[in-house]
This record gives C-alpha cells, sequence and structure tokens, in this order.
C-alpha cells in the first residue's frame, strides 16, 4: 500500500471500546495484537501508522442519522491513550491522533457530553468550542505523553475538525489536523492556513467526489 500509494502515512481509524473492553465475545487483547501487526508492517516499507480515534463504542450511535463519531472523548478515552502510548514507546512508526472530529452535539442527539473531570454537561448544551474541547485536548496529551514523552501528538479543530482558529495551544510537538470538505466552504487561509504559517497543519481528511476536484486543487497553496 506505502509503495503503491506513494504515500509515508498511513491513518487507521480505531474503536475505544474494542480497544479497553475487547468486541464479539474477544478479550480486548485482541484487537490490540490487530493493531500491533499493522505498526511493523509500516515502518517496514517507510511510512508511518497514524493511530486514529474515531469511534467510542459501535454500538451506540450518536445523532438523528445514526452518527458513531462523538462530539468529544469520554472518561475512558485517558485510560484508552494511557494503554496505547506505553507499548509504542520505543517505535518511531507510531503517531497519535486524540480525537477524530470533535463537533456541536446534535439537537436530537440523546447522549451527554463529557467534561474533562468526569461530570457532563447540561442536556440541553451542544456547542464544541474551543472552550469544550483544549481542556480535554490538553488532558489527553499529557496522559500520552507520560508513558511517551517523545509521542508526536495530532488535535484536530472543532467543527467536525475543520476549525483550527483557537490554536496553537500551550503544547510542544503537536500537529494540527483539519478535515476539508466542500460544505465547510473556501476560507482555507482563514480556517487553518494562518496556523499553518508557524506550526505543522496535516490534512485528516480531504474529501468529495471527482467533480470536485478542481475545488480541491488550491489547497496545497494555503500556507505559501
Amino acid at each position: 500500500m506505502c509503495t503503491e500509494w506513494k504515500c509515508n502515512i498511513i491513518r487507521l481509524p480505531f474503536n475505544q471500546d474494542f480497544a479497553l473492553r475487547g468486541r464479539g465475545g474477544h478479550a480486548p487483547g485482541v484487537y490490540l495484537r490487530d493493531l500491533d501487526r499493522v505498526i511493523p508492517w509500516a515502518s517496514r516499507y517507510g511510512c508511518y501508522r497514524l493511530l486514529d480515534l474515531q469511534w467510542l463504542g459501535a454500538d451506540n450511535p450518536f445523532g438523528p442519522n445514526r452518527q458513531f463519531v462523538p462530539p468529544l472523548p469520554n472518561p475512558q478515552t485517558p485510560e484508552l491513550w494511557c494503554t496505547l502510548a506505553r507499548p509504542y514507546r520505543e517505535e518511531p512508526a507510531a503517531l497519535f491522533d486524540i480525537l477524530n472530529e470533535p463537533h456541536d452535539r446534535e439537537p436530537l442527539d440523546p447522549y451527554l457530553m463529557w467534561k474533562p473531570d468526569g461530570t457532563k454537561y447540561p442536556f440541553t448544551h451542544y456547542r464544541v468550542s474551543a472552550a469544550e474541547w483544549h481542556p480535554w485536548a490538553r488532558l489527553l496529551i499529557d496522559t500520552i505523553r507520560a508513558e511517551h514523552p517523545q509521542a508526536l501528538i495530532f488535535v484536530s479543530g472543532t467543527n467536525w475538525a475543520y476549525d483550527l482558529r483557537a490554536f496553537p495551544l500551550d503544547r510542544p510537538n503537536l500537529v494540527y489536523s483539519t478535515h476539508i470538505y466542500q460544505n465547510k466552504g473556501a476560507r482555507w487561509d482563514e480556517h487553518f492556513g494562518m496556523l499553518s504559517r508557524q506550526h505543522p497543519v496535516f490534512a485528516g481528511e480531504w474529501g468529495g467526489t471527482e467533480a470536485q476536484l478542481e475545488w480541491g486543487a488550491p489547497v496545497g497553496g494555503v500556507s505559501r
């Protein structure tokens, strides 16, 4: 894959509950061993593997359209990153994307959002801005660094990872991740281009159809 696609980073979405609690009658060690297999494969071909926390629990959809991507982490997420950071301390091919797409809770979403102190936001609280996301991001960064001080950590923006205007954070050695889709518009310089002039910014997702190739082509020159 690395050689055919001519890529040097492969993003690996994974599930928190599967890593901590197991799935389908299997212990979590089975799921973790599968993740472990992929890291050295990537390293062997000169490729990094970005561990991307995509889901907290695949059996717990968020939102009216059965959206499984959570708006914020939950109280088990620090345990997850502690579990994953420890064995990869000596593996430079392993990178860490602490939460896929922080975003506002949808109006019909029955699930509440958690604060880093273990309490919940009120049911009427839908907003996920820097005020809600940054404390979580700092906690997860510090959790990983306690086990793996040299870890390269990726931090997504708000608004489904797109908006990086409230960054950088007061932590070193971070990469900021944006997800670029046409429905977000093309104000790229405002939302992530300005940050990229001083800090590394990574397009974790860059979606669309073939008809949108022309629309997306200029993104490579945003930071120039």
